[in-house]
């Protein structure tokens, strides 16, 4: 005989069955079939050091082609799709497209126009603080900035050599980012933004590397493998790459021939043909100043055609010769 269930047996059925349902409910996730992640947290993490070592390698580099100060700090890096990466971009730009081989495809350097323009007043000898407004470059602007970076890639080598060895070159300068094709418009792309600030001027910068180029190094980029990777002596190597930037830094020498006191009624009865008594002799050696300072003892005699001066000694700091 089959049993009735009362209404109070009925009403605790469903509310268990309720309770049941509502425990198993899940957080829903949305996803993007346009924008799949193909990077993880890790990979993100480590891209993220990566950059930071390079704002800060641009950094170095470009205030001693520059002269200034110069400061760049990375502000996002996030992952989209290319077409997107193009559209947020001004037009025109600065857009360099930059070979990595071994790995496949470009990277896109892109460098706003508000600060590309004073870089290239920078480079040109002018004190970079032009307020000139947003325009398109000059060839000889795109001439002169193209002799920067082609000095900037190797910075690029050094971020990534942890990673892998690369050997970057500079292929491409285009001024409209429509007319730049490293990717796919739907390919995801590593997008990079960075901060320039350059004397009172301050402007954003781009990195641009597409999943195809770094999916055959995609296991390597991780915490573990970058620190596992990382070289002893890094202190060492910093120390060699600042004295290599350092190297060709130009400055002023001043070889003085000798001193001279005379007054003010002296001077002004000067005329041409006057000959001046120096306190120095003939066989003494002549003091060699860089930027007012007495740095070497020299004696001063012809290079060919030309003037030069024979270095004797080396002068320290307080005006001692080093023994």
């Amino acid at each position: 005989m089959n049993e009735i269930l009362s209404q109070q047996e009925l009403d605790a059925l469903l509310s268990s069955v309720k309770e049941t349902v509502t425990g198993q409910t899940k957080k829903i996730k949305r996803y993007d079939f346009k924008h799949p992640d193909k990077f993880s947290k890790d990979h993100m993490r480590t891209l993220q050091m990566l950059h930071e070592n390079l704002a800060r390698l641009w950094s170095s580099s470009l205030s001693a082609h520059l002269r200034a100060p110069v400061h760049i700090e990375l502000i996002s890096l996030e992952q989209t799709s290319y077409e997107e990466f193009v559209s947020n971009l001004p037009n025109p730009t600065l857009m360099a497209t930059i070979s990595l081989d071994p790995l496949p495809g470009y990277m896109i350097w892109e460098i706003n126009p508000d600060i590309s323009i004073c870089i290239v007043e920078r480079l040109l000898g002018g004190y970079g603080d032009s307020k000139d407004h947003i325009r398109q470059l000059t060839e000889i602007e795109v001439t002169v900035i193209r002799n920067m970076i082609d000095k900037l890639t190797p910075d690029v080598h050094n971020a990534w050599i942890n990673v892998v060895s690369l050997r970057p070159e500079l292929v491409n300068l285009e001024s409209n980012p429509m007319y730049s094709h490293a990717a796919p418009p739907t390919e995801m792309v590593i997008a990079v933004t960075m901060e320039m600030s350059l004397l009172n001027r301050v402007g954003k910068m781009n990195v641009c590397l597409p999943y195809t180029m770094l999916e055959q190094v995609m296991s390597r980029l991780s915490a573990q493998f970058w620190f596992a990777t990382d070289k002893t002596g890094s202190d060492e190597s910093a120390m060699r790459k600042l004295k290599d930037l350092l190297r060709p830094t130009e400055f002023e020498l001043v070889l003085e021939l000798g001193k001279a006191q005379i007054t003010v009624g002296q001077l002004l009865e000067m005329e041409v043909g006057d000959v001046l008594t120096l306190e120095s002799q003939i066989g003494d050696p002549l003091e060699v100043k860089l930027n007012g300072k007495t740095k070497f003892l020299g004696r001063p005699g012809l290079v060919g055609k030309k003037l030069g001066v024979e270095i004797l000694d080396v002068v320290s700091d307080g005006g001692k010769q080093d023994e």
